[in-house]
């Protein structure tokens, strides 16, 4: 043990540029800890905290990383600026992730991908050709729920293989059978019906995009209809999600939900565009699809009448 300070941590990393380490508390702030040439004594110990640049004292890390040490927050990335004595926000990732968010753990692998744990998802920083970065958050949504929000940790593999410390277990990511979901697929209206209330079916089989002209047109008194829809995504298809809209009636899109069906009673006469679109559990929207259809007025108020 080193005389010169008594304060406990789990966090460090040594500074690239010199025999300092810092260590991070995870309610009192940032230390900076100047060793001696041999290493074997404390020469200087300086605190930094929210009058240094961070949001608060609370929640820092400390990462090493091949460019340099980053600081997470509980708001927000820092790194530390020599000339000022103060954290700054990290250009790189305040830009790709935003200047508030969260990091609650991160890991580099040998090519210089960073993993990281936001609190709500888990993405990927790819390194590219040039040197920098592109962001990556579909290919971990599916696993999101699996994490223990107490105990997150995600960890490089001597293989450059990725485990997620995981409610039970751990998550393994091999980055070598990585597949992208960035691929389209459709929509699919499956089934066109009269409301729960009557038998008719106008339509059943599989509708894929927008079909343009009215497809249907509907007596005053059938004003009810009930459309069933879904996606062919196979990988996780319980945890696909679905949006709607019915145009000239519906004010906005319906929240991302699991509903597979949706049911319109009494609707005013009018022309109308049911649309559909689809989410999978990577986050990616699959094709959208849509259904014309018209109702038409009273009687007494027809042409014939």
């Amino acid at each position: 043990k080193l005389a010169g300070l008594d304060e406990s941590s789990r966090v460090m990393a040594p500074d690239p540029h010199d025999n300092t380490l810092w260590m991070t508390h995870g309610y009192k702030g940032v230390y900076r800890i100047n060793l001696s040439p041999t290493l074997d004594s404390i020469q200087k110990v300086t605190y930094y905290g929210e009058e240094h640049g961070f949001p608060s004292r609370f929640l820092i890390n400390v990462h090493q990383l091949r460019d340099g040490l980053i600081f997470t927050s509980e708001a927000g990335t820092y790194r530390y600026d020599l000339d000022t004595d103060r954290f700054v926000p990290h250009p790189v990732f305040s830009e790709l992730l935003g200047p508030d968010y969260r990091i609650v753990d991160l890991a580099e692998d040998a090519y210089g991908n960073v993993f990281f744990i936001g609190e709500q998802e888990i993405g990927m920083l790819r390194r590219n050709s040039m040197g920098g970065f592109e962001v990556e958050r579909g290919i971990f949504t599916k696993i999101r729920y699996l994490l223990n929000d107490d105990l997150v940790n995600v960890t490089i593999l001597d293989n450059n293989e990725v485990m997620f410390g995981a409610k039970e277990g751990f998550v393994h990511y091999d980055p070598v059978q990585y597949k992208s979901y960035e691929e389209s697929f459709p929509t699919l209206i499956r089934r066109v019906s009269a409301s729960r209330s009557q038998d008719s079916t106008y339509f059943t089989g599989s509708v894929s995009g927008t079909l343009g002209a009215t497809q249907l047109k509907l007596p005053y008194r059938g004003n009810s209809l009930n459309f069933n829809f879904s996606a062919p995504f196979f990988e996780g298809l319980d945890r696909m999600e679905y949006s709607f809209l019915l145009e000239n009636f519906d004010g906005d899109w319906s929240e991302w939900s699991g509903q597979t069906e949706k049911e319109y009673t009494n609707l005013p006469e009018g022309d109308y565009t049911f649309r559909v679109r689809s989410r999978n559990p990577y986050g990616m929207q699959g094709e959208e699809v849509s259904y014309a259809f018209t109702v038409a007025p009273p009687w007494f108020r027809s042409p014939l009448a």
